[in-house]
C-alpha cells in the first residue's frame, strides 16, 4: 500500500468515524437524541486537494441546524412535525398544540451542536490522523522494502 493511498484510507475511516461514533456521542451529551432522525440525516464528504488542504464536512437535515441556532419567538412549527419527538420523549400527542403555542411564544434556546461537533472532532481527528500517520508511514516503508529486495522493478 502507498503512503498516498494510507493517507486517502485513513481521511474515509476518520469520516465514518466520525458518522457513527464522534456525532452520535456528542448529540447524545447535548441530550439531543430522541428519535435518530438527525443522526441519520448525518452525511460526510470528504475534499482532497493533494496541492493545498484536506477537509471533512458534516451535512446534516434542517434539524441540525434548529438545535444549533434554535428558534425566535413567532415562528410556527407546523402541525405533525413535532409527533415523532413527542412520542421519543413520552408526550403524549395531545399536547403539540401546547408545545406549538410555547415555541411560538418563547422560541427555542440553541444548543451549540457545531462547536461541540467541532471541537470534539478536531480532538479526535488529531489523535486519529497521530495513529494513522505511524501505521501507514510503517506500512510504506515495509512496502518500499520489501519492493527493494524482491529484485522487482521499482517505482518512485
Amino acid at each position: 500500500m502507498s503512503i498516498v493511498k494510507g493517507f486517502f484510507d485513513s481521511i474515509k475511516s476518520f469520516s465514518n468515524r466520525l458518522l457513527k461514533f464522534i456525532a452520535p456521542t456528542v448529540f447524545k451529551q447535548k441530550d439531543k437524541i430522541a428519535t435518530g432522525k438527525t443522526i441519520e440525516s448525518l452525511e460526510v464528504v470528504q475534499e482532497v486537494d493533494l496541492g493545498a488542504a484536506v477537509g471533512i464536512s458534516l451535512y446534516g437535515g434542517k434539524s441540525v441546524e434548529f438545535i444549533n441556532q434554535g428558534l425566535p419567538t413567532g415562528v410556527y412549527i407546523p402541525d405533525g412535525e413535532l409527533l415523532d419527538w413527542m412520542n421519543a420523549r413520552g408526550i403524549p400527542a395531545s399536547a403539540e398544540k401546547n408545545i406549538q403555542w410555547g415555541i411560538f411564544h418563547n422560541g427555542v434556546e440553541p444548543v451549540p451542536i457545531i462547536d461541540a461537533l467541532t471541537d470534539n472532532g478536531f480532538q479526535e481527528a488529531r489523535k486519529f490522523f497521530q495513529e494513522q500517520a505511524v501505521i501507514n508511514l510503517n506500512q510504506g516503508i515495509e512496502d518500499r522494502m520489501n519492493e527493494l529486495f524482491s529484485g522487482e522493478e521499482i517505482n518512485l
